[in-house]
């Protein structure tokens, strides 16, 4: 998080300052910096980012990170304000920074778990499943499997009676077609 959040701030400088009004504010980001990442990293902690499994990183822990990069962003700005006055210090920079952030930790966590999801799909062995239903209850089928670690399945895909869902993706398996089928 500290590369990430360091490099949030540094593309937010860039694309609020362009050529020589970047390198006149170059000072100025490597004075802030430090503050920035403090107060953002402080900011995940208190409100449970680091509590979470990386590999099962989900839709929920995005709110998480959300209201960690508000709370890291809005106290990082009151504090350079503060300290470096508020007529000359572009507020800009920190609604970028914010957005890049969200953007940038969102997607750090959210590589893991699909490198996780890549690697145990390629790493299945054994008997072909095919699960009967892509509902709700295919995909708690699918979720206790899947909690057993290494089950002795080779997940196939769905079929489901529903014409409408045939060849569409459930959880990342396709729907083959139906019962008949």
């Amino acid at each position: 998080d500290l590369c990430v959040v360091s490099l949030a701030y540094y593309a937010s400088y860039r694309l609020r300052f362009e050529g020589e009004q970047f390198e006149q504010h170059f000072p100025e980001f490597l004075g802030t910096l430090p503050t920035v990442i403090a107060c953002q990293l402080i900011a995940l902690f208190v409100v449970g980012a680091y509590r979470g499994v990386w590999n099962l990183f989900s839709l929920i822990d995005t709110v998480v990170f959300g209201k960690g990069v508000l709370l890291g962003t809005g106290a990082a700005l009151a504090i350079v304000l503060w300290l470096h006055g508020t007529e000359d210090y572009s507020r800009t920079v920190f609604v970028i920074y914010a957005a890049l952030a969200f953007l940038l930790l969102g997607a750090s966590r959210a590589s893991f778990r699909l490198i996780g999801e890549f690697a145990s799909r390629r790493g299945q062995a054994g008997e072909r499943l095919i699960i009967y239903g892509a509902g709700n209850a295919g995909a708690v089928a699918l979720r206790a499997i899947r909690a057993n670690g290494r089950a002795p399945y080779r997940m196939i895909g769905y079929i489901d009676d529903d014409a409408g869902s045939h060849r569409i993706r459930v959880h990342g398996y396709q729907i083959l077609g139906g019962f008949a089928t």
